[in-house]
């Protein structure tokens, strides 16, 4: 009998798939494809129910009875055959999928929280928007937001949680949640034990100083230079001395906001500077009975990939479930820093010369 921790299942009113050749699942807080999809090719025998799955179709998909998406949809499906073969592949998203294509329509907002604009641009996809754990500042009001022509729904929510610091991602259902998770129980990645490869990059951050500078809209009672010269500076305190960065933001921010936004383009650059892939065996987190989170807090114990520390505590950014052709599953999750999430004070670690830290930015008052 089949393993049912390695059953892969693809339910839809033609049925219940689960003769998969290949599959994978990605869910991540990537901006670059941030709604969770899948992706399932089938050969003969089994192809011939496969074919019945047409984009448009609306699924459920479970790993190890675990649901991982639920009434997502069938985006491509591609079909070939010879004398010999015949094989199929579908491919599909979470309920939320089209906000990465559709431009946005919503009109000049003034007022509202980011958490009052998501619910009303996701409510035409049939999700909703929640938050977990948001950073602080995440739900002050937005004065005024204008999308920018051509923007995409997901473009336009991506850009306005960057002023926020807050990172997206995609419930299984489809809903869009922002914040991250407290972190579960955390599991334990160990070399030569449980970890079939890893990849660690780490890079000296490239500035010790990161400055957000802003205009904010003027008025009859505010003008001049306190509108016109907003800017709030922190400090990476691993980064490279006396370097120093300097962004300028999208679009007009109060004092506040771009200290808000000075924080989060601080938290980008410890984003970049340290990402740890690692692929084990089985679609299980390690030591569990369930699949893994976003935002999961993992301990890696790597001499080899560390160098200097035998091992990192890390947070989980992206979880991608797949199976071989010869029947493997495996599951590869990329981790980040904790200073990638959340900016915190430097806390007596500094023998770790990976426990990266920002402070929490000031606001510059005009010279």
């Amino acid at each position: 009998m089949p393993d049912p921790n390695l059953i892969c299942e693809v339910r839809a009113d033609g049925g219940i798939f689960n003769t998969w050749l290949t599959m994978g699942v990605t869910y991540t807080y990537q901006d670059t494809n941030p709604i969770r999809h899948f992706v399932m090719s089938c050969a003969e025998p089994y192809a011939a129910g496969v074919m019945k799955l047409v984009p448009g179709d609306r699924v459920d998909v479970t790993l190890a009875g675990f649901k991982v998406i639920e009434n997502g949809f069938i985006k491509i499906r591609q079909a070939g055959y010879d004398a010999n073969r015949h094989a199929v592949q579908i491919s599909g998203l979470a309920a939320a999928g089209h906000i990465q294509h559709a431009s946005v329509e919503l009109g000049q907002v003034r007022g509202y929280p980011f958490s009052a604009i998501a619910n009303r641009i996701v409510q035409k996809y049939g999700v909703k928007f929640r938050m977990v754990n948001p950073p602080p500042g995440a739900d002050l009001a937005f004065p005024n937001v204008i999308p920018q022509w051509g923007e995409t729904d997901w473009e336009f929510l991506s850009r306005l949680a960057r002023n926020r610091g807050i990172r997206l991602t995609c419930a299984a259902n489809g809903d869009l949640v922002g914040g991250v998770p407290d972190g579960g129980s955390g599991a334990v990645l160990r070399e030569g034990e449980n970890i079939i490869s890893c990849n660690a990059y780490i890079e000296f951050p490239w500035a010790e100083k990161v400055i957000g500078g802003a205009q904010e809209q003027g008025s009859d009672q505010r003008f001049g230079r306190i509108v016109s010269e907003v800017a709030s500076e922190t400090k990476i305190d691993q980064g490279a001395k006396g370097l120093t960065v300097r962004i300028l933001a999208d679009r007009p921010l109060s004092a506040q906001e771009n200290k808000i936004a000075t924080d989060a383009y601080a938290a980008d650059i410890l984003l970049a500077t340290l990402r740890v892939t690692v692929v084990h065996h089985g679609w299980l987190k390690p030591g569990t009975d369930g699949l893994w989170e976003l935002g999961d807090k993992v301990s890696v114990y790597s001499p080899m990939a560390f160098g200097r520390v035998d091992s990192q505590n890390l947070r989980v950014y992206t979880v991608t479930c797949s199976q071989d052709p010869a029947g493997q599953t495996t599951t590869s999750v990329e981790l980040v820093s904790e200073a990638a999430f959340t900016q915190r004070f430097p806390d007596g670690q500094a023998g770790n010369p990976f426990d990266q830290t920002a402070q929490k930015a000031n606001i510059i008052a005009p010279a």
